[in-house]
């Protein structure tokens, strides 16, 4: 066990020499290397950073991009991030709220990167919009959201979705493209 931890410090410092941005981290347990970039604002508070035992620990790493000077991340107190998350805001801001469960393999982006045409696509010419995730929120393993998405306070989003619309307050959704299941408040069935 003594091995695992020094050769994971060993990773957690060799990412933050590559890392480009410095961010604002405040209270975080890092379990995991984080690499982050980009010209804009990173604030993490009280955030836990990886997790063991979860596969990815030992081979991989949790990437935040806040690329353009407009762009921020934000993620608050008591929120798990587990291994080989990507968390990328171009120019707008991805904030995550306090207490969230987040699973393995987990993407967020506030961009399409790309126009869709092939005349656009080299172009630059794309959309940008803020993405919210509320406090208690539970995401499970693998799951996608997309630009522009609000995640309602102690939702729960199954492994595999791909979030393209807004999540409501204590609901549960799943699948691609992410659709409601059930809300919490109703009886199991």
């Amino acid at each position: 066990m003594k091995i695992l931890k020094w050769y994971q410090r060993l990773r957690i410092w060799f990412y933050r020499r590559l890392s480009t941005n410095r961010p604002h981290l405040q209270g975080c347990k890092m379990r995991q290397p984080l690499m982050c970039a980009g010209k804009g604002r990173i604030a993490l508070q009280g955030v836990q950073l990886g997790y063991w035992p979860s596969p990815g620990f030992l081979n991989g790493c949790i990437y935040i991009e806040a690329r353009e000077a407009s762009a921020q991340v934000s993620i608050g107190a008591g929120t798990i991030l587990n291994n080989n998350a990507a968390i990328i805001a171009e120019k707008g801001r991805i904030d995550i709220g306090r207490n969230c469960l987040i699973g393995r393999n987990f993407s967020v982006v506030d961009s399409d990167f790309h126009g869709l045409s092939v005349a656009e696509r080299r172009s630059g010419v794309h959309s940008t919009a803020d993405v919210r995730i509320e406090d208690e929120v539970f995401i499970g393993n693998d799951v996608t959201l997309l630009k522009g998405v609000s995640v309602g306070y102690g939702a729960v989003i199954g492994s595999g979705a791909v979030v393209v619309r807004d999540v409501e307050a204590n609901a549960v959704y799943a699948g691609n493209p992410a659709r409601l299941i059930r809300r919490l408040d109703e009886p199991d069935r």
